[in-house]
């Protein structure tokens, strides 16, 4: 178990970079390993994809920015998501 919480941790730090593309190829690779092995870290992985399309819909753009600063909305999106979820389950 920790080496898999180790590999969880350095793929939590990895996210956004991974999101946005910024990783090389092959650290995209290692990750997209991991997301196939790891329901925890593939579930993370969906939230942040989920907070992306929320905010660019409320903002009216398809792609974010890597640099752009969303901490005040992000409270509310996951507000927002959470209830889509619940909605739907």
């Amino acid at each position: 178990m920790g080496m898999m919480a180790n590999n969880c941790n350095w793929f939590l730090d990895q996210m956004n970079a991974y999101i946005d593309g910024e990783l090389d190829f092959n650290t995209t690779i290692t990750i997209d390993s991991h997301l196939s092995c790891c329901p925890s870290c593939k579930q993370q992985f969906q939230k942040i994809e989920m907070i992306q399309l929320q905010i660019g819909r409320e903002w009216g753009i398809t792609q974010l920015p890597s640099d752009i600063e969303v901490c005040k909305n992000v409270e509310s999106i996951m507000f927002q998501i959470e209830n889509m979820q619940s909605e739907y389950a």
